[in-house]
């Protein structure tokens, strides 16, 4: 016998109704018709005195802690922020309960999804949030996590992630760019953010090499997409490690697109130095040398402004000139198809020039 819980039918009255609207006039048997009439007339009459409560509040976009599950309805796209760079992010919504924690605290916890790469695939992964409890009503804009709908600037939000899910697509794989902005990285499992203004590398794969203690999303097998190797695709370089990716990058629509993860993993060049010294304000010396990978806003992450008057001004004859510029981009152009290393495994595959 099917069995559904009541909060769930509550939430999805909208829909039934629209579905019942849908069948006036349709080739629908009276039977089923009227079975769906008894549905929606019983959970209007068993929740008459909740919806009394909460449509008054939702019509001044107000919410009250012990109706937070009556906020969110499933599949709705969720609006909150990267904790660590602070810009938007948007996550579909699966269930919600009320949980209790340490200390006897009550938050309203938050099951949902969206999509992210790993360096080995792309896909959906699971994310779970929390509302602490409140008093009285609150503002929903104001909630750490709220329905997109909501938001005064719906539209304006909704179109800057799109472009942001754009940009994360074209990230994956390895990239050379430019950032400026706020950064975040995990140092003895604290958050840390930083300032960063320099040029990156964007390199998830090398990025959860380097930090294997580092949360590594885990792609969800369940979903279903078309299925197509980021490889055949030709978004990006050296992808021989990369299979099945679940989900065809091209064929996102646009609410997809909206659930891209709001970050890329990589390091950054600053102080010219490799991974390193940018952290050197650090108190504790003894991890002021080691090597520290970071988190990037894809909002943050622009092309490089390159200079090619300093490559001008080079006072070598121009024969030469035109010789070196050949050089670097055959090699950087195939540098992923070389078939040999080195003599020496791991040190080779680089260019020297001597002048």
């Amino acid at each position: 016998m099917l069995q559904v819980e009541r909060r769930l039918l509550y939430n999805m009255l909208p829909e039934l109704k629209k579905r019942r609207n849908a069948l006036v006039g349709a080739s629908q048997t009276d039977t089923s018709n009227r079975h769906l009439d008894l549905l929606i007339c019983h959970i209007e009459e068993t929740h008459q005195s909740l919806t009394g409560t909460l449509q008054p509040l939702l019509e001044h976009g107000e919410i009250t802690f012990d109706l937070l599950w009556a906020l969110f309805r499933s599949n709705e796209i969720l609006l909150t922020e990267c904790p660590g760079t602070g810009k938007p992010r948007c996550i579909k919504f699966d269930s919600g309960e009320f949980v209790t924690v340490t200390g006897d605290v009550q938050k309203f916890r938050i099951e949902g999804r969206h999509f992210d790469y790993n360096g080995q695939q792309f896909g959906e992964v699971s994310i779970r949030l929390s509302i602490p409890k409140f008093q009285g009503r609150k503002q929903i804009k104001n909630l750490d996590i709220f329905p997109l709908k909501y938001h005064p600037k719906q539209q304006e939000i909704r179109e800057q992630l799109i472009k942001n899910g754009h940009s994360f697509m074209q990230l994956i794989g390895t990239h050379h760019r430019w950032y400026s902005g706020r950064a975040f990285t995990y140092i003895n499992g604290e958050r840390m953010k930083y300032d960063v203004n320099s040029r990156i590398m964007v390199d998830a794969k090398f990025f959860q090499e380097m930090n294997p203690n580092h949360f590594q999303p885990k792609i969800n097998p369940s979903v279903d997409f078309d299925g197509v190797t980021l490889h055949n695709l030709c978004l990006v370089k050296n992808t021989s490690n990369i299979i099945d990716n679940r989900a065809n990058p091209l064929l996102l629509s646009d609410e997809e697109l909206l659930l891209c993860s709001p970050t890329v993993l990589g390091f950054s060049f600053h102080d010219r130095v490799w991974c390193k010294s940018w952290i050197h304000y650090i108190s504790d010396s003894s991890i002021t040398n080691q090597l520290f990978l970071v988190e990037f806003a894809v909002a943050n992450i622009h092309e490089i402004s390159w200079q090619p008057a300093i490559f001008a001004a080079l006072t070598i004859p121009q024969d030469k000139k035109n010789m070196i510029l050949s050089l670097a981009e055959a090699r950087t152009g195939h540098l992923e198809t070389l078939p040999f290393d080195d003599f020496v495994v791991g040190k080779g595959r680089g260019l020297n020039i001597l002048m």
